[in-house]
C-alpha cells in the first residue's frame, strides 16, 4: 500500500531582484568616483545611466533588453560594480539562461566574496541548474556571511541538500535550527523526512513529537507522525495520528482515502468503508478495501471491490488478485479463466499466473496439467524457477505412487502443494 507523505517540496530561496531606488542610485552616484578597491567603489555616471536603464527594462519584464544593456557594460568594462552582477544574474535567470547566470554570479562572488545577496542569488542559480548540493553549500555561505542570523536561508540550504539526497548533510543543518525559539513547523517536518529517508524512524518520531509540543495544532506534523509510525510498522499509532490530523484540518478527498486505506491495512474494512463515506473510491482505495475484506474473510465483498477496481483501471495485477479471491472461494473454473487471461500476457505477472494455474490443477488432481504449468513457470519466471523445480520433484514422487492405469484429472483427489498460490 502506498502511504501518503509530503514529498520534498523544493522551495529554493527566491532570487531577489535588486530593487535599488532612484534615490539610492543618486546617493551612490554622488560619491567620489575615485578608483578604489572593488568592494568600496562607487557608481560612476556612466554606470548609473546603464544600471538605471537595465533596471527599468527588468521592472517592465523586458528582460532581453535589460540583458543587452548589461552585456554591453560587461564587454566594455574590466571592473564591474556589485549591482551589475546582481542584476545581470537575475535577468539571465528570467531568460532561462541559468548557465550564464551562474557564470556571472560566480565572477561576482569572486570579486565580492563578502556580499550576501550574490551568494544567495548564486545558490538559487545553482538550484535552477539542478546542482542542489552546490546550491546548499552556497546558501550556507550566505547564511554565515549574515552572521548565522537569517535562519530561513539555512533552511533553504537544507532543502537543497535534501533535493541532492544528501540527507545526512541536511540533518546537520536542521538539527540546531529546530532547537531555536523561532523554529517553524516546516523545519521539524523536513528534518523528520530526512531522518525517515535514512531509516532513522525512531529519531523522526522524537523530532515530530518535539514539533507537535511546540505546534500542537499543526495537522501536517501529525500527519507526518502517522506516516512515520506506519514506516515503523506501528499501524495503530499511525491510525491515531492520522485521526488527530483529520480532526485538526478538514481532510481533502485524498486524505480521507489515505485514512480509509490505513484502516483497510489494519484489517478493519468496515471502518474503512465508514471513513470513506460517500466519497468516490479510487482504484487503489478499492484494492485496499478488497484486501481488507479478504483478510477479514468476507470474500464476496472482496470480489465486489476488486471487480469495481478492474472496471475503473484494469491491470494484470488486479486481474491476478481477482483470480486469487476466486480460488479462495473454490470457484475453480472462474479462477482458471482469470489466471489464463493474465498468463497470456507478457510481463511480471505472467509467471505468477502460470504458478496459480498449476495450483488450480494440483488442487483438482490434474497432475498432467499441473506438471505442464510448472514447466512453463520454470521457463517464464526466473524468480519462481527453483520453487517450480522443487514442486515438480514432489509431483513426480506423488504420481509415481499412483497405480498404472489409474485415472487422474479434474475433480480428483486434492493434495495440498504446501503453497497458498501467492
Amino acid at each position: 500500500m502506498t502511504m501518503h507523505t509530503d514529498t520534498f517540496r523544493q522551495t529554493p530561496t527566491r532570487l531577489r531582484m535588486y530593487t535599488c531606488s532612484l534615490l539610492l542610485l543618486t546617493a551612490l552616484f554622488s560619491c567620489p568616483a575615485t578608483p578604489v578597491q572593488a568592494s568600496e567603489r562607487a557608481v560612476t555616471q556612466h554606470e548609473y545611466a546603464l544600471f538605471k536603464q537595465a533596471h527599468e527594462y527588468a521592472n517592465a519584464d523586458s528582460f532581453a533588453k535589460a540583458a543587452s544593456v548589461l552585456a554591453t557594460y560587461f564587454n566594455s568594462s574590466r571592473q564591474h560594480h556589485v549591482f551589475a552582477y546582481e542584476l545581470y544574474g537575475y535577468v539571465l535567470l528570467q531568460l532561462n539562461r541559468a548557465s550564464e547566470s551562474v557564470r556571472i554570479l560566480e565572477q561576482g562572488i569572486t570579486a565580492y566574496p563578502a556580499n550576501i545577496t550574490l551568494a544567495q542569488n548564486l545558490g538559487s542559480a545553482y538550484a535552477r541548474l539542478g546542482k542542489h548540493g552546490k546550491a546548499g553549500e552556497t546558501l550556507l555561505k550566505a547564511y554565515a556571511l549574515g552572521g548565522n542570523q537569517k535562519h530561513g536561508m539555512a533552511f533553504s540550504a537544507a532543502q537543497m541538500f535534501a533535493q541532492a539526497k544528501q540527507f545526512n548533510r541536511a540533518r546537520e543543518v536542521l538539527t540546531p535550527l529546530v532547537s531555536l525559539s523561532e523554529a517553524r513547523p516546516d523545519w521539524f517536518l523536513l528534518l523528520a523526512q530526512c531522518q525517515n529517508q535514512d531509516s532513522l524512524h525512531a529519531d523522526a518520531v522524537q523530532c515530530l513529537l518535539k514539533g507537535i509540543r511546540k505546534f500542537p495544532e499543526n495537522s501536517t506534523l501529525w500527519r507526518m507522525l502517522g506516516y512515520t509510525h506506519y514506516q515503523r510498522g506501528n499501524q495503530e499509532k499511525a491510525t491515531a495520528a492520522y485521526e488527530v490530523a483529520t480532526r485538526l484540518t478538514p481532510p481533502s478527498d485524498s486524505e480521507i482515502r489515505q485514512l480509509a486505506s490505513l484502516y483497510s491495512s489494519l484489517g478493519a474494512p468496515l471502518l474503512s468503508k465508514k471513513t470513506l463515506g460517500n466519497k468516490p473510491a479510487t482504484p487503489a482505495m478499492l484494492d485496499n478495501l478488497a484486501y481488507g475484506f479478504a483478510g477479514a474473510g468476507d470474500l464476496t465483498s472482496a470480489l465486489e471491490k476488486v471487480e469495481a477496481a478492474l472496471r475503473q483501471a484494469p491491470t494484470p495485477e488486479r486481474t491476478y488478485r481477482k483470480g486469487q479471491i476466486l480460488l479462495r472461494m473454490r470457484r475453480m473454473q472462474e479462477a482458471r479463466e482469470v489466471f489464463q487471461t493474465v498468463a497470456a500476457q507478457q510481463g511480471p505477472w505472467q509467471g505468477k499466473a502460470l504458478w496459480a494455474l498449476s495450483m488450480v490443477a494440483w488442487l483438482e488432481g490434474d497432475w498432467h496439467e499441473a506438471r505442464s504449468m510448472l514447466e512453463k513457470v520454470a521457463i517464464a519466471d526466473g524468480r519462481l524457477r527453483k520453487r517450480a523445480h522443487k514442486l515438480l520433484a514432489v509431483l513426480n514422487s506423488v504420481t509415481a505412487q499412483i497405480p498404472a492405469g489409474a485415472a487422474t484429472g479434474r475433480g480428483g483427489r486434492e493434495i495440498a502443494p504446501g503453497h497458498n498460490g501467492d
